[in-house]
């Protein structure tokens, strides 16, 4: 009889049992699977469909316990997470902060940008995406170049060889071995002018031209001599004088645009001392004189054939 009771009473307990099981498998009054499924608030969802105890919309997720669209919640490697908008705020290395303060997911300040791969200070950073650089001190950012401030040139990186003229609020790339660097910009530096005051405007500095040797011819009868039909002194002065006038051809043929006076005026003095050893000085020195006076006033044109011959426009 005992044992009998003992039966009965065993049957009653795994009764009790199994209905606290079914009960903890039913969501309401619908059974699910706990294997798959949850009760969500009375609703059987998939697992990982319930967030603080309502039900996920599609297209959402759980993020710290409250739904967000999918994809915008930002986790953390220490197990935080948080939602954000992404039209103002994005999800940097696992921590929300405002649109454009991420850098290679890392977090920066306000004032700085992410150039390449590291957070630099706003204004420092030259290039673009992966190759961009931070500007060091007496650097600027020469078409996405951080280049020597003095070796950018109209926006442009100088090679190897370019200079830049930088004249009247203007900057243009020259090679100093061809070209000058002029008031009036770059100039030939090789180019024969014909036209002296475009010469004289063009090139203000002018140089020895590299490879001229002054040269010279003698005595050329001034038209103040020609004009005398008489067989005296003056008509041997080419030969007087032939020595004198080679230097003085020289001199017009050596590279100095404002030597023509000093020219001139040796020119004179060497034919006064050449009149001293002369049998008939007085009119050796009338002959020099009109040589002088020659040259002087109608020498200029000549002397500028020369110094455009014998200059360039810069060393």
């Amino acid at each position: 009889m005992k044992k009998r009771l003992v039966y009965i009473a065993l049957l009653g307990v795994v009764s009790i049992i199994m209905n606290i099981k079914a009960e903890e498998n039913c969501c309401g009054t619908t059974p699910f699977d706990p294997a798959t499924q949850v009760c969500c608030d009375n609703v059987i969802v998939a697992i990982g469909e319930c967030c603080a105890f309502s039900p996920l919309a599609p297209g959402m997720e759980c993020c710290n316990d409250g739904p967000v669209m999918s994809g915008l919640c930002c986790k953390n490697s220490d197990g935080t997470e948080e939602g954000y908008d992404p039209a103002t705020h994005e999800c940097c290395g696992g921590t929300v902060v405002l649109k454009g303060l991420c850098c290679n997911n890392i977090p920066m300040g306000s004032n700085y940008e992410c150039c390449g791969a590291t957070a630099v200070l706003g204004g420092k950073c030259c290039g673009e995406g992966e190759d961009a650089v931070e500007l060091q001190d007496m650097q600027v950012c020469c078409n996405n170049v951080a280049i020597a401030e003095e070796r950018c040139c109209n926006g442009n990186p100088l090679t190897v060889g370019e200079e830049c003229c930088r004249k009247n609020n203007t900057e243009e790339v020259y090679e100093p071995t061809v070209d000058c660097c002029e008031n009036s910009g770059v100039q030939s530096k090789y180019m024969v002018y014909t036209n002296w005051n475009t010469f004289t405007t063009n090139c203000p500095s002018p140089a020895p031209r590299e490879g001229h040797e002054p040269s010279s011819n003698g005595c050329s009868t001034p038209r103040s001599l020609a004009r005398v039909n008489v067989e005296s002194v003056f008509a041997t002065a080419n030969t007087v004088f032939h020595g004198d006038c080679n230097a003085h051809d020289i001199c017009y043929d050596t590279c100095n645009i404002d030597n023509k006076d000093n020219c001139d005026t040796a020119f004179w003095e060497d034919m006064y001392a050449t009149c001293e050893n002369d049998p008939n000085p007085i009119s050796c020195r009338w002959a020099a004189d009109a040589y002088y006076w020659g040259v002087n006033l109608g020498g200029t044109s000549a002397f500028q054939r020369a110094q455009l011959n014998a200059c360039q426009c810069c060393e």
